[in-house]
This record gives structure tokens, sequence and C-alpha cells, in this order.
């Protein structure tokens, strides 16, 4: 099993992929599952994937899962 094509280009520009960026790619939630459970992808938080072992950003990733995150203080460097 190997990632589709449209998943693996946006990782060359992203670290991480949320569900629905997925989704508008036109990944199916069943196949992201599936991705993981083959160890093509890695569950960094739920809804949120990276590549295994890739190095990823806790701040981004959880300003990805809500809208409604305002970073400021000593977090907005």
């Amino acid at each position: 099993m190997q990632l589709q094509n449209s998943l693996s280009q946006s990782f060359l520009t992203n670290k991480i992929i949320t569900t629905k960026q997925a989704e508008e790619l036109g990944v199916s939630k069943t196949l992201m599952s599936r991705y993981v459970k083959s160890g093509l992808l890695e569950r960094v938080e739920h809804g949120v994937y990276a590549l295994p072992g890739s190095a990823y950003d806790d701040m981004y990733v959880l300003g990805e899962r809500s809208s409604f995150i305002i970073f400021s203080h000593d977090t907005a460097l």
C-alpha cells in the first residue's frame, strides 16, 4: 500500500494534514485509518496526521485543530 498521489503531494509542502484537508483531496477517513494501521501515516492528534518520524510543531498542530485559538505573548514568538 502507498499514499494516494494527492496526499503525497500535500506532504511535500506541509508537515501535517488534517482529516478535513485530506477529504478535500478526495481521501476518505477510512483510507486515512488504513494508512495509519499500515504505518504509512502517524496519528498526531484527533483528526491530525503526519508522516512517521517527521518533525512538526505542536503549536501549529494545535492551531490546525481549532479556528478559535489565538496565540499571544510568549506563544506568539
